[in-house]
């Protein structure tokens, strides 16, 4: 009974913190619920929910996942191909591990992944607020307290300059709801400046040292999709490199090493990296739209008609 009454006497003392407690807890729960992140177009819409958005929330198709190089060069509404471009800002093969780890989508009767240089950076920025950085314990609400704030203030600023004219609500723009696109080349100062910024950024880096999760994240890729019985294709994708802007140097040991993956998975690939003049390009990795990207979608489109093009990744006997 002493007990009891302690435990009661705690509560009447703290009850307005548990009811705080309480109505964040509900308030949590119901944007959880509501996802405003993935179903709202007031609301920042990275490119993982660019993509569901676009498909009217459907998480299962044949895939064709990569990074921005896929999203810029592939034309899904000009494929005629029953493929889903997922191709993510600043993305990664491990992103895509975390996709199928977490169930987040699920590929069916093909998997294409796009390969560039970029795409196996294990130190990479990307962006935060993809779905599958989000440990279970961490409130909604606070994951995208950012965004959170910013439409909060908008929607207030809206509310009270439209109570100034006598009207009420809040009037809230759209967000922006397409991926970015390439169009046109890069001027020759710009595309030196870029070639530099690589160089500073990545030109350092080796195989041994920063690719490692990423290429470990390759092979799970691999071994799951034999698993779920997945076929899967490679597409080595387009590049612009030159004598005087050549590749950095962890590109080639890269691209062996992945090769190594593939012929030991027994995974086909389409071998695009040298197949587009400059013409093509807005930079050194990003297809043109216009004149480059149609190309792209063709050559794929062509590729995947061929037999064999994809194939159930099955791990050689050594």
């Amino acid at each position: 009974m002493k007990t009891q009454n302690i435990v009661i006497q705690w509560i009447k003392k703290n009850s307005f913190v548990l009811l705080l407690l309480c109505a964040f807890i509900s308030t949590d729960i119901l944007f959880s619920a509501w996802d405003p992140m993935r179903t709202s177009l007031v609301f920042y819409k990275d490119d993982f929910n660019k993509t569901l958005l676009s498909h009217n929330q459907v998480r299962e198709a044949p895939l064709f996942y990569g990074n921005s190089a896929v999203a810029a060069a592939f034309i899904e509404q000009e494929s005629s191909l029953p493929l889903v471009e997922m191709g993510l800002s600043y993305g990664k093969i491990a992103d895509l591990q975390a996709i199928l780890k977490k169930d987040l989508y699920r590929p069916e009767g093909m998997l294409i992944i796009g390969i560039d240089p970029h795409i196996m950076l294990d130190k990479l920025d990307t962006d935060p607020t993809y779905p599958w950085f989000k440990s279970y314990y961490v409130p909604y609400v606070y994951f995208y307290r950012d965004y959170m704030r910013e439409v909060l203030v908008n929607s207030a600023k809206s509310f009270a300059g439209n109570i100034s004219q006598g009207k009420l609500g809040a009037d809230l723009e759209k967000v922006w709801t397409d991926k970015m696109l390439y169009f046109g080349q890069l001027p020759p100062d710009k595309l030196k400046e870029k070639w530099e910024g690589y160089e500073r950024q990545f030109g350092w880096m080796s195989v041994e040292k920063d690719f490692v999760n990423n290429l470990e994240a390759l092979i799970w890729v691999l071994e799951e999709s034999e698993r779920r019985k997945l076929p899967v294709g490679i597409v080595w994708m387009p590049v612009n490199f030159s004598e005087k802007y050549p590749a950095q140097s962890y590109w080639e040991p890269l691209q062996k090493r992945i090769q190594t993956i593939l012929e030991a998975y027994q995974v086909p690939s389409l071998d695009l990296r040298n197949q587009y003049p400059s013409q093509n390009f807005h930079d050194f990795v990003h297809i043109e739209r216009v004149v480059g990207a149609p190309k792209f979608t063709q050559d794929i489109k062509n590729w995947l008609k061929q037999p064999n093009s994809i194939r159930l990744p099955q791990k050689r006997s050594t």
